[in-house]
């Protein structure tokens, strides 16, 4: 809620490939967190994937501006 990740889902890669995932808050919102296969990475409007080898998971949370 209040935000979203780009694009919303992908299937296909190529073993090797890259993608990178765009982190939208909505307005009036920003980035609290992103969670990259259950560890947090941080509150970052982007994160790439390199290298994909396996399925992976990214959520993100999202708080109202101070």
């Amino acid at each position: 809620a209040n935000g979203t990740i780009s694009p919303g889902t992908y299937s296909g890669f190529k073993p090797g490939s890259s993608q990178t995932y765009n982190i939208i808050p909505n307005a009036g919102y920003q980035v609290a967190d992103v969670i990259v296969d259950n560890v947090s990475v941080g509150a970052m409007t982007s994160y790439t994937f390199t290298d994909i080898q396996a399925n992976h998971r990214i959520t993100a949370s999202f708080a109202p501006n101070p």
